[in-house]
């Protein structure tokens, strides 16, 4: 997906960056249930609301 952050994202207010993205997301089982989901942080780190790596 492609965007401009304009608005309010996870508690992080728009900075009016460009943001291009690919979705992908892992989850861990135990007993059946969900118990641990990790996502792509991304769109976070482009956004500015984490340091790149």
């Amino acid at each position: 997906m492609t965007g401009t952050h304009q608005g309010p994202f996870a508690g992080v207010e728009a900075t009016g960056k460009a943001i291009r993205s690919e979705s992908m997301a892992f989850y861990r089982l135990s007993h059946g249930k969900i118990v641990e989901e990790r996502a792509q942080l991304g769109i976070l780190r482009q956004m500015g609301a984490l340091p790149t790596a």
